[in-house]
């Protein structure tokens, strides 16, 4: 195993462990737990959070690592006092028990995946949160709409870039869920019209947007010929990079596909949800349609299975399409040259 694996390993978990566990024992002793009983909660969730990262890698092939709600964790530290550990303990547990659900029953998936981003968004206040009880020493609960004012968020935005490496995309989509909130506030507390007022006019950071490369037909035919077509996963691939270079889809959009978006009959094309929930049709040549009905029949799946899944047949990861375009670049530049 190479040390850059291992140092990304141990980075990822000392940053997901280590800047949280501060907010976990400040919900504990909110509580009212003992010393004891909040060293008992931290080491059952070390070692829930170590088994499930080591078997959901092993099981999926990939590099996973899972950590606790530190969005549910600050709730609990600004939970009003009549809110005790066993009430609390009952509440991690139906949370549990319907994120379970929600993973189990397709519909209740996707339901929750056409969520608005805006809302989506404004679940992860808990950076804000923490950002503004450092800033005033005001628990969340003491908070009014006037303590957060311009200068306070514009700081925030400022905290997220600077100390948190936020890109300007990044801190555009969280202004965007701020601007989502003051909408909703400035409807039902109008006496706060002028602080919304201020928060309405922070505008959106301008960036500059990398320019889009293209292939050229050699290096096309080049990743094509690269995945190994005596395999199952190279055939997959081919068909997958296939569909990418004519179509041009994205990969969260790729990822998403099932067998039911493909159709290969008269005016064969592909379905495609896009960015913003938005829906699309884009129209397959009849060299890629040959290579996904080769695919398609090989696959042999029902209407809601994905439509290029891993060996155990589950849905690709951004992570393994990175993998899969990047993961031989000196043979596909040798292919290139031949």
């Amino acid at each position: 195993m190479r040390f850059s694996i291992v140092a990304a390993a141990l980075v990822a978990v000392l940053v997901g462990f280590g800047g949280t566990l501060a907010v976990i024992v400040q919900a504990a002793g909110h509580l009212g737990a003992t010393p004891g009983q909040t060293a008992s909660w931290v080491a059952a969730l070390c070692l829930a959070i170590a088994c499930t990262s080591i078997f959901l890698s092993l099981r999926y092939r990939m590099p996973i690592v899972t950590a606790w709600s530190l969005a549910g964790a600050v709730l609990i530290a600004a939970a009003p006092p009549e809110i005790d550990l066993p009430a609390a303990t009952g509440a991690f547990l139906a949370s549990a028990a319907l994120t379970i659900v929600a993973g189990l029953v397709p519909a209740l998936g996707g339901t929750i995946a056409r969520l608005p981003a805006s809302i989506a968004g404004a679940m992860l206040a808990g950076l804000l949160l923490r950002f503004v009880h450092a800033q005033t020493c005001k628990q969340p609960f003491e908070l009014d709409i006037d303590d957060l004012d311009a200068p306070l968020i514009g700081a925030f935005l400022a905290h997220l870039e600077r100390d948190r490496g936020n890109s300007a995309r990044t801190g555009n989509a969280r202004l965007g869920a701020i601007h989502s909130f003051y909408r909703y506030a400035a409807l039902q507390h109008p006496e706060h019209a002028h602080t919304t007022a201020q928060i309405m006019t922070i505008p959106t950071k301008r960036y500059e947007r990398s320019t889009v490369c293209y292939l050229d037909h050699a290096e096309s035919a080049a990743l094509l010929t690269a995945p190994d077509q005596a395999t199952w996963l190279g055939r997959r691939d081919r068909a997958l990079l296939a569909l990418i270079i004519q179509t041009g889809v994205g990969v969260c959009e790729l990822i998403g596909l099932r067998l039911r978006d493909v159709h290969l009959g008269t005016g064969r094309h592909v379905r495609v949800l896009g960015k913003g929930r938005k829906r699309r049709t884009t129209p397959l040549t009849g060299k890629v349609a040959a290579l996904l009905h080769q695919w398609i029949t090989e696959r042999d799946g029902q209407p809601d299975d994905p439509l290029f899944p891993t060996s155990q047949g589950a849905p690709l990861s951004r992570f393994t399409v990175g993998l899969l375009v990047a993961n031989t670049p000196q043979q596909r530049r040798s292919a290139t040259r031949r």
